[in-house]
């Protein structure tokens, strides 16, 4: 199974604050939709300001995803501040102290932020609200988890019958 090194948080924190960045119109179109259109320029703002904060520094994955969510829940404020940063701050505390994460780990760290913005603001999976689609994520991961797991297990026979018949 695949890992990340949590040692590598800069680069998976630019590679975040680059795919937002990318993406800050693209948001606030589907933002003007149904809303003030001004999600992506305040996600950009966010992520933008944390790649200011955190600089040059080599960070563990937990303090990067950790100032993330400061950032978004204190300096951008607004309706996604709470949400985002809580977010973040979760996935944070999840992954602290680890030197990688694989995917039952992501998935852990999902779940964990999950649960926390649904007591942040009582929504449910259903209310067609955020949480669908973090659900809809973590449904895939535990998807992909468990064929990953199968084609494993389903390969371990015929390893063992091969050295057993060539006997």
């Amino acid at each position: 199974m695949e890992t990340v090194a949590c040692s590598q948080g800069s680069a998976i924190l630019e590679a975040l604050i680059e795919t937002i960045h990318s993406n800050a119109a693209f948001l606030s179109e589907l933002d003007g939709a149904i809303g003030d259109g001004d999600h992506g320029i305040n996600m950009d703002k966010g992520f933008l300001k944390t790649r200011a904060v955190v600089g040059d520094r080599q960070v563990h994955l937990s303090e990067g995803l950790d100032t993330l969510g400061n950032i978004l829940l204190n300096d951008i404020g607004g309706a996604m501040g709470p949400i985002y940063g809580t977010f973040f701050m979760e996935m944070a505390s999840a992954c602290q102290g680890c030197e990688s994460i694989d995917r039952v780990g992501f998935g852990q760290m999902l779940k964990r932020a999950t649960h926390a913005i649904e007591e942040l603001g009582g929504a449910k999976v259903g209310d067609k609200t955020l949480l669908d689609t973090f659900d809809e994520l973590i449904r895939l991961e535990e998807y992909e988890l468990c064929a990953e797991i199968k084609k494993a297990t389903d390969k371990k026979p015929s390893r063992t019958k091969s050295k057993v018949h060539s006997d």
